[in-house]
């Protein structure tokens, strides 16, 4: 006679009961304990101090001009949640230099008088050269003067946008009506 795991949990229902309440409350403790929750009341947000600002992913752009977009300053006080660090993350997203943006709070001190800031950043790519295949070498050679791209253009989806329109827009000219432009990238 074997004695399967199925059989043990039949048995003793309460003792699992009790396991699962046990492994719950240590969980729960475990989330209590992080240094991230600050329990943010979204209805009653709290005013802080500000009292640095750190910068990640920023790549080849300067911290501080990073900073300097957001329009935060050292020492000011900001409200959290609140409309400063929606506005730092507008402020942010113009550039048009970023892929994506976020603002996390770094740490709080004890007083819980003032927050440091991480500003978490993916820049975009930049432009290191372009080919351009299917075309003969003069129409290559116009394509490259409409375009007008240069090695280092920050590549958004406006920039591709702009260039698909441009090469369309130089074949009407030329009588191609139904010409298809495919812009492909690479890391």
């Amino acid at each position: 006679m074997s004695i399967g795991m199925t059989d043990i949990l039949r048995s003793y229902p309460a003792v699992l009961l009790v396991l699962m309440l046990c492994l719950g409350t240590q969980l729960t403790q475990a989330q209590d304990d992080s240094p991230d929750d600050l329990n943010l009341n979204y209805q009653t947000p709290s005013t802080y101090t500000l009292g640095g600002i750190a910068v990640s992913g920023n790549g080849r752009i300067n911290r501080n001009v990073i900073i300097a977009y957001t329009g935060l300053k050292k020492g000011q006080e900001v409200k959290v949640p609140g409309d400063d660090i929606a506005d730092a993350i507008k402020g942010l997203w113009r550039q048009e230099l970023f892929k994506d943006v976020a603002i996390k709070i770094n740490k709080v001190d004890e007083d819980r008088d003032k927050i440091y800031l991480l500003i978490d950043l993916e820049t975009r790519p930049r432009l290191r050269r372009f080919k351009i295949n299917g075309v003969s070498e003069s129409e290559a050679s116009d394509l490259r003067e409409k375009i007008e791209l240069v090695r280092g253009d920050i590549v958004t989806e406006q920039l591709v946008s702009n260039i698909k329109g441009k090469i369309k827009s130089y074949f009407k000219g030329e009588g191609y009506m139904n010409a298809r432009v495919a812009i492909s990238g690479q890391n």
